[in-house]
């Protein structure tokens, strides 16, 4: 309990990407709390600069992501993530991407767990800063659910056996 961590990069890059040279300036950052043994709560960010891959542009990327983690008794966990990401470009916004996940994992014994994942992801396009031959690859909105179940089992030190389930 009480125990915190806090982390802080800034970065410098040359990047070459499609016969063009790019020289990105960016932080990483993540910080951590424990207010008690059994609650965590964090948040990661990336902001600085980047690359429009799909248009070979330079870009600013933003990226957010808090989290909290909720152990409820000695075999059960919880997380929560939302991330946040966005890229600028020339002209406004490319994309934003909400994308909240909840992880849940039992932990029967040493040997043996299950996990589930499940993860929404939602974005927004503005089609006009894309080329004309990629808006029709696109759509402006876009949503998805994703979803993933785990049974691990260890069978010896070498062995596992894994049964899943994913969409």
């Amino acid at each position: 309990p009480y125990q915190s961590y806090f982390s802080t990069n800034l970065r410098s890059r040359k990047r070459n990407f499609d016969n063009n040279d790019f020289d990105l300036l960016f932080a990483v950052s993540q910080y951590s709390i424990w207010p008690t043994g059994r609650l965590r709560l964090g948040i990661e960010t990336f902001v600085g600069d980047w690359i429009d891959f799909a248009g070979s542009r330079p870009a600013d990327r933003l990226d957010l992501t808090p989290s909290v983690r909720v152990d409820v008794g000695r075999h059960l966990s919880m997380e929560y993530r939302h991330t946040y990401s966005s890229l600028e470009v020339d002209g406004g916004t490319l994309f934003e991407v909400h994308a909240p996940e909840l992880r849940i994992v039992h932990q029967f014994n040493a040997r043996m767990y299950v996990r589930a994942i499940f993860q929404y992801m939602s974005i927004e396009r503005d089609l006009q800063l894309y080329s004309e031959d990629q808006r029709d690859s696109y759509a402006p909105e876009s949503e998805d659910l994703f979803a993933q179940l785990l049974f691990t089992y260890k069978v010896n030190p070498q062995t596992a056996l894994y049964l899943g389930y994913s969409n």
